[in-house]
This record gives structure tokens, sequence and C-alpha cells, in this order.
């Protein structure tokens, strides 16, 4: 954080805490001196697991050694980790948050986690069988799994997943459990295409399709990059909503096979897709602002090219923002499931998490008050959504608490990749340090009287760089000034071709 002293402002800061605004408490605290028990706090939740490690705070308790635990786990520092845990079991009434110290450590260092949660009486069976799955004790959850009541299952229905984890099945077995999961959340039953293939975002479809909506133009945001044949579900899944007034731009991001191919092949078979070809690989999120800058609907999101989503999904995401104008956007959850049908998230715990890609908003007012993604290669999604709470207040976010999206996980993705995502033993350095870096800056913004802005239009933003970040997430400006070249080149081509046919 900047070495900027704020005048501590324990009434403001209180304020904004308690109306869970933490960037805006930090920016009313001296987060330069000793830090008060409640800024560690809005640190940690925050995820700004560096600032944490480095902060020196009046004074710790159990809260600020879970604090400091999981994010010296987080930052890789393995044994100064495993001693801030030591303390914290010492530490009186330290049993009655176990299982949130197992569950926030999971991510990082699942086998101190599941040390801790064998020790707990009260832990979730879901975190306990989803750790011993991690750790490779398959049998322990199987037969954690086996020991529980019908009862424990409905009012936990993830265990339904966590037993396919651990018993696998036939593709029928695996598929009726994760339609008991999804239907407990109140969404749609699904089918095989393939019968003798697990359930996949590759091998799904709806049972009955639900019944059209209307509504204002929502644009879908998609990038590609060497995706190949799992494109065309992640495709179909979109232009089959139930939700109708919508158009899908797909940015191939410089794929160099086969993808561009099969995404202009569906194109030419339905009018609400349009493709944009780029030159230059420049990430995904510069990639998105190109497709934005072609966006014609009242409302924006972004779909993954290998995921695939419910048919409702757009319907009930667009819902709350149809009926209530103080809201700026909407979120929802998704399930990562791996092609032999097992489920994965990297925090071990929960199994339905955030769809980073999922948040639909209103476009002219969120482009105009807080722009658009940061032109980095990774992370930009996180950095919007916060920016988002940060100007509009945490309230104007709305969450559908409902796994509306399955999501592919490989191993070459970005959220896999040691270099750009996360590992066994924590976030990689650039990301994590991305992450720090914007958290500073909104707070620094804050401090200082604006809101934190990023320009929407791709060449601005390629330019525009408030805060610094790792080099190896870093578009050079070159690239995207080729791309942004190369596609205002194609439609003058393509107009220039229309004229010509009506003469």
């Amino acid at each position: 954080m900047s070495a900027t002293k704020r005048a501590p402002n324990q009434l403001r800061f209180w304020w904004h805490y308690r109306k869970d605004r933490l960037a805006h408490a930090l920016a009313h605290h001296d987060c330069a001196g000793p830090l008060s028990p409640r800024a560690l706090s809005a640190m940690y939740r925050l995820g700004m697991y560096a600032s944490v490690v480095a902060a020196r705070p009046i004074r710790l308790g159990w809260w600020g050694l879970l604090a400091k635990a999981v994010s010296y786990a987080a930052c890789g520092k393995v044994d100064e980790a495993r001693e801030a845990v030591a303390v914290y079991l010492r530490c009186p009434g330290a049993d009655a948050h176990l299982e949130q110290l197992a569950s926030d450590l999971a991510p990082f260092r699942p086998d101190q986690a599941l040390q801790l949660a064998q020790d707990s009486p009260r832990i979730s069976p879901a975190l306990l069988c989803g750790l011993l799955l991690r750790s490779g004790q398959v049998e322990e959850a199987r037969q954690l799994l086996d020991s529980l009541s019908p009862d424990t299952v409905v009012a936990k229905p993830e265990l339904q997943l966590l037993r396919t984890n651990a018993f696998g099945g036939t593709p029928g077995e695996q598929l009726q459990r994760l339609n008991a999961f999804l239907g407990s959340h109140g969404v749609s039953a699904l089918r095989l295409i393939h019968v003798a293939h697990a359930p996949s975002p590759v091998n799904i479809a709806v049972k009955e399709p639900p019944a059209p909506q209307e509504g204002p133009l929502v644009t879908v945001l998609m990038t590609t990059f060497r995706t190949g044949p799992r494109v065309l579900p992640a495709i179909e899944s979109v232009l089959l909503q139930s939700y109708r007034q919508l158009e899908l731009v797909v940015v191939d991001d410089a794929s160099g096979d086969d993808t561009p191919k099969l995404v202009r092949d569906l194109a030419q078979r339905d009018s609400r897709l349009r493709f944009v070809a780029l030159d230059r690989n420049v990430g995904t999120y510069a990639a998105k602002l190109i497709g934005l800058s072609q966006a014609r609907g009242e409302f924006v999101t972004c779909h993954d090219s290998d995921d695939w989503s419910h048919p409702v999904k757009i319907a009930r995401q667009v819902a709350p923002l149809l009926s209530d104008e103080r809201l700026v956007g909407t979120v929802s959850n998704l399930v990562r499931i791996q092609d032999d049908g097992a489920f994965y998230a990297r925090a071990v715990h929960p199994l339905m998490r955030l769809n980073p890609s999922s948040l639909l908003f209103r476009r002219e007012r969120v482009l105009r008050e807080a722009g658009a993604w940061d032109c980095v290669r990774t992370g930009a999604d996180s950095e919007l959504l916060a920016r988002l709470r940060v100007v509009f207040g945490p309230r104007a976010i709305r969450k559908i608490r409902q796994p509306l999206a399955l999501a592919s996980h490989r191993p070459d993705s970005l959220m896999t990749a040691t270099s750009t995502g996360y590992s066994e033993t924590g976030i990689s350095p650039e990301r994590l340090a991305y992450w720090e870096a914007w958290s500073h800056w909104h707070i620094e913004a804050l401090a200082h009287g604006r809101r934190p802005y990023l320009p929407a239009e791709p060449l601005a933003a390629a330019r525009a760089r408030p805060f610094p970040v790792p080099q190896a997430l870093r578009v050079p400006i070159e690239y995207v000034e080729e791309s942004v070249a190369s596609v205002a080149a194609s439609k003058d081509g393509c107009a220039a071709q229309r004229g010509l046919g009506r003469e």
C-alpha cells in the first residue's frame, strides 16, 4: 500500500465495516501503522494475504491468528503457517472456530486442514469428505458417506456430488446425483446426450426446455483460444437460452487451430452469433474489451468457451435487474466438472462456487461510472466485480445462489496453469501480486475521494495502468493496437462488400 498516511477515523471505519464496505473502511484507517483487529479482518476478507502477512496488528486473538495462518499458507510460507496454527490452537475458545480455520486453509494446505477437521467433533461432513478425497483417503471418505443418514444428505445436497467423487458409478448414477443436487437448488433436471459417457459440459442437455422469455437485448461475450470442439456445446448452451433477446459475440484470440472455422460455421446458421477473429494473442480480457466494443445490448455478460450454461441462466440473472433499478448487476454460481463426471473445487469445499464470468451488468451505467475489465492476462474478472462493489456498493450486485453453469475442469486452462492460476500450496505469485495491487488501488482511490475507474475502450484500457502488475500478466500495447486495427479493417472490408452488393 502507498506510504501515504490517513488519519484514523474510527466512526467512519466502523460505519463502512458494518455495512461490508471493506475497501471504504480501510480507506479511513492508517494502514501504514499498527492495524486494529477489524482492519486486519477487512484485509483478510478482501483476500489481501500478502498485506496480512506483513501487517503489524495491535493484537491478534483467535481471529488474527486465523488470518495470519491462512495468509501465510496462501503465500506459500508453509513453516510460518504451521507455527501460526499451533499458536492459534493454544488460544482459549479456539475449538469453536476449528471448522472455519480448516475450511479457509483447505485451498492452500489441505493436509493441515484435514488434520484440524479430524480433531473437531463439529466439522461439516461435506468438508471432511472433501478433504479426505483431496488427500487420497478414498476408502475413509466412502465409509463417512455410507454412515450419513438420508436426512443429512437432504440437508447437505453437495454430498450427492461428493458421492460421485468417492464411488464413481455408471453415467446414469452420476446423472441422478447431479440432478438431485440441481433440484435441491431449484434448477431443472438434465439428460445425457451420449448415455454411455459421464455427465460433463460436452455431454449434457436439459430434459425439458423451459418456456421462452422476452426482455431487453443481452450481449454475451465469449473469447476462444484453441478451444476446439468444446466451443460448440458452449455456444449452443447460449443460443438455447430461454431468454430469447440476446446476441453472442465470439472473439477468437489468435487460436491458430480449427476453432475459428467451427465458430464461423455456427455463425452462418444463427444470425444472433457474430464472430471476430484476432491476428494477435492479447489475452481473454483484451479480447473481451474488443468484443465489448461490438456490443449492442442493454445488458452484458460473459461466457467461458468450454462451459455449459443451463437454459434458464440468463433469464434468472436478468429478472432482478428488471424489477429493481438500484441493482447494476447479478452473478450466479457454477460447479466445476471433469470429463469423467467428477467434481472439482480448488477450495475443496463447497463444490458450488461463484462463477467468475457470470457477471451480468447494465452496460451504459457500468461503463460510464466504473469502466470495464483491466487489460491483463488473468484475474480481471475478480477485479471488475470488486470494483463494481466499491463504486456502487455491495448490495448493487445481486447473487443468484443457484448452480446455473457447469464449468470444465481441465489441466490446460488459465485457472489450473501454475503461472497464472492456483496450486495445492497457494496462489501463483503473479496472481497474488495482481490481487494485492488492485486492492491497494481501490483503497487509495477511495482515500483520495475518487472512484476507481478503468476505460472500456480497448486501446485506452491497454494504455491505462493506474497500478503496477507483474510482467507475466501484461499485454503488450502494440498487440492490442494491431488487433484493434485489424478488426476495424475487417469491418470496413465487410461494409465495402455489402455496399458493392447493393450496387
